[in-house]
């Protein structure tokens, strides 16, 4: 009977963690899958339009255009499991159970933002606030013709982190730096990722 209950509290104690793991290297698999994806099929419109920049054609922050823009630009490249105009937001998901929302803005320049989600339904419920580092991250389409993280890989791992760490303190607990972080780490979430 005591062995039993030493089993049951060392199960007890250890599922949590072996439970976590297998969430960080699952959502760590999803997010290079779908950075590769996206990356070919970009590549490949690029290839297509030639030299034409046509986020041009967009106008600045109408996310009513960015179903027109992927069924354009990107449905022929990209096998979606379903499509869901949510709220002027064009969810469209994977056959792994995630989703994307592509959306248009600008950092002076105009730029196409993809919140990549690992589920369908936090893209759903969590465009303008899903991209925490944990259930969504941030890419983007820039003018240089490249699909990237938001933020630089340039810039030092440190300064990724603490930019990654920074999403409960910040705007709506948004986290523009971890896709970076987890590019800069071979997408692999290591010991220190924020993943709380």
């Amino acid at each position: 009977m005591i062995t039993l209950g030493v089993i049951g509290v060392v199960a007890a104690l250890t599922m949590p963690v072996l439970i976590t793991d297998y969430q960080k290297k699952t959502t760590a698999k999803k997010v290079s899958r779908f950075y590769t994806m996206m990356y070919n099929a970009i590549n490949a419109t690029n290839s297509e339009e030639g030299n034409s920049l046509w986020i041009d054609e967009y106008p600045y922050k109408d996310d009513k255009k960015s179903k027109e823009f992927y069924d354009r630009y990107l449905d022929n490249k990209i096998v979606a499991y379903k499509k869901l105009d949510w709220y002027g937001n064009y969810v469209i998901g994977l056959s792994d159970g995630s989703a994307f929302i592509p959306w248009f803005g600008t950092l002076g320049e105009k730029y196409v933002f993809f919140t990549y989600c690992t589920t369908f339904e936090h893209c759903k419920t969590h465009r303008d606030q899903g991209y925490d580092g944990i259930n969504g991250f941030l890419f983007i389409y820039d003018k240089t013709r490249k699909f990237t993280s938001y933020c630089s890989l340039n810039d030092s791992r440190d300064k990724l982190l603490s930019s990654c760490e920074a999403k409960k303190a910040n705007d709506h607990n948004k986290s523009h730096c971890c896709s970076a972080l987890l590019m800069k780490d071979n997408w692999e979430i290591e010991k220190d990722y924020p993943w709380k």
